[in-house]
């Protein structure tokens, strides 16, 4: 099996909010419950049909966490930040300069999640927002 299971641009943005979430060494249950409800959002919004069985629903929810989570958890620290730098390319490709604007949004809630925003995830929100905002990248 590959180290890298993500297929689509919602696996993508799924394996951002948990490299984010876990950037202070720790996913917290709060972390979790807000991944779900972002990347819930995400797919709502743009009818993200994981496993192409014609809706959209908690098997392509599962799907997307589990292709990112698997993915996260199989890399050593420079290889996961490598893909979550080509995740944000790949998300920031996808989408159009308002969806930028809500996706650093929705990362800054989530490090917020638990109650304490480190340095370390308000400064990869920032370098985030920084590639988003950055017309050559």
């Amino acid at each position: 099996m590959s180290k890298i299971q993500l297929q689509t641009v919602t696996d993508a943005y799924s394996y951002m909010l948990i490299y984010v979430a876990g950037v202070d060494g720790e996913i917290t249950q709060e972390e979790v419950n807000t991944h779900v409800g972002i990347l819930t959002e995400w797919m709502a919004h743009f009818q993200t049909d994981q496993d192409g069985d014609g809706d959209v629903d908690t098997d392509d929810l599962q799907l997307a966490i589990k292709r990112a989570v698997d993915t996260y958890c199989e890399l050593d620290g420079k290889e996961a930040l490598n893909v979550l730098a080509n995740c944000v390319v790949f998300v920031k490709k996808a989408v159009d300069k308002q969806t930028h604007v809500a996706i650093v949004e929705r990362l800054r809630t989530l490090t917020g999640a638990d109650g304490t925003i480190t340095e370390r995830e308000a400064g990869l929100v920032d370098k985030i927002e920084e590639l988003m905002k950055n017309d050559d990248v």
